[in-house]
């Protein structure tokens, strides 16, 4: 069954990832429900034993277990949420994207579809902290949680169908889980990381170089935090302004992760040069490096500089920069996404913040392009669009202070 749909419908949160019917062992499979069964796998395959920042991907698949079931045109991946219990015995759920606690059914018994199989579904979980993105399975509200801290946890995948008098007397509801995989979760700080490339990791950078495709394997060993010495190869690498230096870099940042809420990936001596660099980019600093093609980079040193406040040198830097994108014309279209960008890294770094005077946030961003009532607005637009409103930033102020600040598009 095709489920293109549920595909678009999930597309920010759920990938369908192109692997092979084979490809599934390993695969913890739940008991059936109603006849049908859920199962999750986890990669890298075999690792039980992880560190703070890294990504796991988790990857969900879907069977029936007896003939003639039929499901919503949506699928049952539209159903089903991620359930993770940490250290601390607390059961929470991985929404990025908060949805109801069960999907819509089809509208009518001849929209329901025959359902032999779905998925594989994949999504990355960083092992990061993260404040917006998941809900406590008791209370249903959102809730702050730390993957990084150490010790033991399980996840599992779940979906519930609830009973919909559209649907014909074969459609599935109820409630099926997979098996739990259980990691712990270990620090190893920079001091005991490998000083040495592996053997193995030498050939993997000198095949690449030489024009192999060994992207997967040299994509996967560098999102493990163990690898800093094959991070520091690749971050000379980038520093060679070589052919090869962008591609280094984007190797690199998938050990970074980003500055978004629950994404902030593996820190280490690397992270340190690669934040330098990047910053010294946008400074106009780097010889060939055009600051325009390395703007999204500062999320980047956002992530270095949030791991470690005590570089006030850096910061400064990275600050300064951000404050002069912040200060654009509002209607200078081109300037759109660095406004944007500059105002979410101004947030994250602390510069804006609540409880600051009004008079501190002109300082920093400028007159604001609206002001009505309690609330200031400072704006991006391009007046050719038929919406003009690019990005906006609002700041509700009371006593002359910001008591909070809201960000359209958020991040």
């Amino acid at each position: 069954m095709r489920l293109a749909k549920a595909a678009i419908f999930l597309a920010v949160v759920l990938l369908p990832c192109a692997i092979a019917p084979a490809a599934d062992e390993g695969v913890l499979w739940g008991p059936a429900s109603g006849g049908i069964s859920i199962g999750i796998k986890i990669e890298p395959a075999g690792r039980t034993e992880w560190h703070p920042g890294e990504a796991m991907r988790v990857i969900q698949y879907f069977r029936a277990k007896k003939p003639n079931i039929r499901v919503s045109p949506f699928g049952l991946v539209v159903s089903t949420k991620l359930h993770v219990v940490g250290p601390d015995g607390r059961e929470v759920i991985w929404e990025p994207i908060k949805r109801a606690s069960r999907a819509p059914g089809g509208k009518s018994a001849s929209s329901y579809v025959k359902f032999d199989s779905e998925g594989p579904y994949s999504v990355e979980l960083r092992l990061s902290e993260g404040k917006e993105i998941w809900t406590d399975a008791k209370t249903g509200e959102r809730t702050g949680v730390s993957l990084r801290q150490p010790g033991t946890y399980k996840i599992w995948t779940q979906c519930e169908v609830a009973a919909n008098a559209n649907a014909p007397r074969s459609a599935w509801e109820g409630k099926a889980t997979s098996l739990e995989f259980s990691w712990t979760v270990t620090d190893l700080p920079e001091e005991k990381r490998p000083a040495e490339m592996t053997a193995e990791q030498k050939r993997l950078v000198d095949d690449w170089l030489a024009g192999a495709d060994v992207s997967d394997p040299l994509r996967t060993s560098i999102g493990l935090t163990e690898n800093e010495a094959l991070a520091g190869r690749l971050m000379n690498i980038v520093l060679d302004h070589s052919k090869s230096s962008t591609p280094a870099y984007k190797f690199l940042t998938g050990r970074v992760g980003t500055d978004h809420d629950g994404e902030a990936g593996i820190d280490g001596p690397y992270l340190q040069h690669l934040a330098e660099w990047i910053v010294a980019v946008n400074e106009g600093k780097v010889q060939d490096r055009s600051a325009m093609s390395f703007l999204g980079a500062m999320q980047y040193a956002v992530v270095y500089l949030r791991f470690h406040p005590e570089n006030l040198t850096l910061r400064e830097r990275a600050v300064t920069v951000l404050k002069q994108w912040s200060r654009a014309p509002a209607s200078d279209s081109e300037k759109g996404p660095v406004k944007t960008l500059a105002w979410h890294a101004l947030r994250e770094l602390g510069v804006l913040k609540d409880g600051m005077s009004k008079e501190q946030a002109v300082e920093i961003l400028g007159g604001p392009q609206s002001a009505e009532g309690e609330s200031i607005t400072w704006t991006v637009t391009n007046p050719r669009l038929e919406n003009p409103v690019l990005g906006r930033l609002d700041a509700t102020i009371k006593d002359g202070k910001v008591r909070r600040w809201e960000m359209s598009p958020k991040f």
